[in-house]
């Protein structure tokens, strides 16, 4: 144990049952192996989260604040090497734990309002824990200890995101960033293999959007420029003025948040005051219009700007997109998008997405038309949408999305997902189907991944065979999966247990009750660690980088 936060009383729904706050820091090293591990499965099992530090209220805590904790599973030469959880060390979560603050803190990395809570991922041999809207992302050692503040060397001041997307042709990482900071304008970038920038493009909106995610294909970026935006209401309730200056402030904060670009300085101060408004500061704004931008990913590299084509949409909301791809139809090129779609968001629930009902949609972009096409695939409420990620662009058959009826908001059922929901895009809503390539089952979603083609080893147990790039379908965005030729399951179990903590391996094809790898502090569910961060070598693939891993080829 390192270190110890002090627990708060929790009204809000986001401070208890699987949101429960993790309260210390620990180390298991030499955790006890059931069976046999492949020796040549090396990696880290990796999950970031909001776990406060210091007291909060909890009338005001929502979805998005909190510190980040990063949990971990390290698995090496058929060891369980060791299980811990480190706060990443933000100067208010230093404060908090009475440590010296870490010297490696960039003031142009982004501003320091809350800690990098939304993901953690490996690019460039550096292991990144990622949050969005101009805020600081941090990097970590292999063993999860903070470094500091990430900026890609200098080449990409103002934040990041937390949904970067890789292509898995080139390895290069691209994102869309948006800040209040940045004006009416978003940053569409690309990080090489490098870990630094090598373009950046800004990108004219109509005002401060909250563009949490977006679409990459094999040729195009898409943008989603929709009806959540910053709420100076909510800020300026947390401005310490007089109450009769709250008005003129908000005024004078809307007549520049969303038109032209925040100094520095300022926006450091006004994230302070967005950091402790009552509700997340973004909400439902009916004024503003809804559309979808397509920009070539390749434009004029002597310009930071790139010509845009919008569509206009009925009003909606868009948090994850599944994937995207072009393709021809009929002569004509389309853009194909699987995506949850929100009829709204942040109107009524101010705390986190309970309001609305996220349904699987696809939506079909007709370049020549200039329409969009949008259907419904799956009425249930689904969240976290993943693909076999060596499909990112590329025209995909499967998606894998949890069921989260009651998983946002208030009430006993609160933070439940049931067992098991897939679904085939390309089929009818609730058709049953079998994934492509995938890796048991996990621990926070529940959902179950079955591989298709299978063959027998010696023990006569299926195998899997193939290498694949996939993830969690948890919000925790994910590194690497690449298993190696075959994989045995009735070598592919292992329990550990130490310190009251339990870890479990399983896959198999057809095997419905299967569990994927997980680490649970019995007793606390909000201590599960879920596979975000995970690369498995063959015994001919060297270590290299920092992070330690080498991805195979493929």
């Amino acid at each position: 144990m390192t270190a110890t936060a002090q627990p708060a009383a929790s009204t809000s729904p986001y401070l208890s049952g699987i949101w429960e706050p993790v309260q210390q820091e620990m180390d298991s090293v030499d955790l006890e192996v059931t069976g046999t591990l492949p020796a040549h499965l090396d990696g880290r099992y990796l999950r970031n989260g909001p776990n406060p530090a210091a007291e909060v209220d909890p009338a005001t805590y929502h979805l998005f604040s909190g510190d980040a904790m990063v949990h971990g599973l390290s698995l090496r030469e058929g060891k369980a090497q060791w299980y811990r959880n480190r706060w990443v060390r933000t100067p208010s979560v230093s404060k908090a734990l009475g440590e010296t603050r870490p010297a490696a803190i960039s003031a142009n990395a982004g501003m320091g309002v809350i800690g990098p809570n939304t993901n953690v991922l490996s690019h460039a041999g550096r292991t990144l824990a990622l949050v969005e809207g101009g805020i600081a992302n941090y990097e970590l050692t292999e063993d999860l200890d903070t470094i500091g503040t990430c900026d890609f060397d200098g080449t990409l001041p103002g934040g990041y995101t937390a949904h970067p997307h890789t292509d898995p042709d080139t390895g290069e990482m691209h994102a869309v960033s948006y800040s209040f900071a940045r004006g009416s304008t978003v940053q569409y970038s690309v990080i090489d293999v490098h870990g630094r920038a090598r373009r950046t493009v800004d990108i004219q909106v109509h005002g401060a959007p909250m563009m949490h995610d977006f679409t990459l294909t094999e040729k195009y970026v898409v943008f989603y420029d929709l009806p959540v935006t910053l709420d100076m209401s909510m800020i300026s309730q947390s401005v310490p003025v007089p109450r009769l200056l709250r008005k003129p402030a908000q005024i004078v904060m809307n007549s520049l948040i969303g038109k032209v670009k925040i100094p520095g300085p300022i926006a450091a101060k006004a994230s302070q005051y967005s950091g402790k408004s009552p509700s997340i500061p973004y909400s439902w704004n009916p004024k503003y219009p809804a559309r979808i931008g397509v920009m070539p990913r390749e434009g004029d590299e002597a310009s930071r700007r790139a010509p845009v084509r919008w569509f206009e949409i009925d009003p909606c909301y868009v948090f994850h997109p599944l994937n995207g791809y072009s393709e021809m139809r009929d002569g004509a090129e389309v853009i194909v998008i699987d995506l949850v779609r929100y009829d709204s968001m942040f109107s009524q629930d101010v705390l986190g997405p309970s309001d609305a009902k996220g349904q699987l949609d696809r939506w079909t972009i007709d370049l020549a038309k200039g329409t969009v096409h949008m259907e419904r695939k799956d009425d249930r409420h689904l969240e976290f949408p993943r693909i076999n990620e060596t499909f990112t662009g590329k025209k995909h058959r499967y998606g894998y999305l949890p069921d989260v009826e009651n998983f946002f908001g208030s009430g006993e059922a609160a933070g439940r997902a049931s067992s098991n929901t897939t679904t085939r895009p390309d089929l009818p809503s609730r058709a049953a189907w079998t994934p492509q390539s995938c890796w048991g089952r996990c621990h926070s979603c529940r959902i179950r991944h079955v591989p298709p083609r299978t063959t027998v080893c010696s023990s006569g147990s299926p195998s899997t065979a193939g290498p694949m790039r996939g993830s969690c379908c948890c919000s925790m965005r994910p590194v690497w999966i690449s298993w190696p030729p075959s994989i045995c399951r009735s070598e592919f179990r292992q329990a550990s247990t130490a310190t009251g903590l339990r870890a479990e391996i399983v896959i198999g094809p057809g095997d419905t009750s299967g569990t994927g790898l997980s680490v649970n502090r019995r007793g606390n569910s909000s201590a599960a660690v879920t596979l975000v961060a995970w690369r498995s070598r063959r015994p001919s693939a060297p270590y290299s980088g920092r992070s330690g891993f080498q991805v195979p080829p493929g």
